[in-house]
């Protein structure tokens, strides 16, 4: 039986498995759509000017799908969507969980300056030290949002 998932832990392998594979696919965006008159197949796909979501062949062709990144099938259109959105998203989660853990080690690094004078005052540099590290942590933090 397969690991449950565990939606509240990331691990670093799992990080760098994501931007792997992320490197290794066909650039996007991708798009989805409908391929068959009276089936339900469902296919993702590159297309050229590029256009991310639904895709319908434009009769003038001035969009046209260039390549086929892969073939759903007679599933729902919900797997297609989900794939071509993964596309554009995964880099831009694997970027904002990146920046978030840089956050964290700014932040544990001034509570360990704090940490290291908690039986005296602060010198000034340390609290200096750590206005700086805090303003920076707030103004990446702010910028994330």
């Amino acid at each position: 039986m397969a690991e449950a998932l565990k939606p509240d832990s990331l691990t670093r392998a799992e990080l760098d498995e994501a931007k792997r594979l992320e490197a290794a696919a066909s650039k996007g965006p991708w798009c989805f759509e409908n391929c068959g008159d009276k089936c339900n197949d469902w296919i993702v796909g590159i297309t050229d000017p590029p256009t991310e979501g639904y895709f319908e062949e434009d009769p003038e062709r001035k969009t046209i799908r260039v390549e086929e990144v892969c073939e759903v099938g007679e599933r729902n259109g919900a797997d297609a969507e989900f794939i071509a959105f993964a596309r554009t998203f995964v880099p831009r989660a694997i970027a904002a969980i990146e920046s978030r853990d840089a956050l964290l080690a700014d932040c544990a690094e001034a509570f360990e300056e704090i940490y290291k004078y908690r039986s005296s005052h602060l010198p000034d540099h340390a609290l200096r030290r750590c206005a700086d590290i805090s303003a920076g942590v707030l103004v990446r933090l702010r910028g994330a949002r």
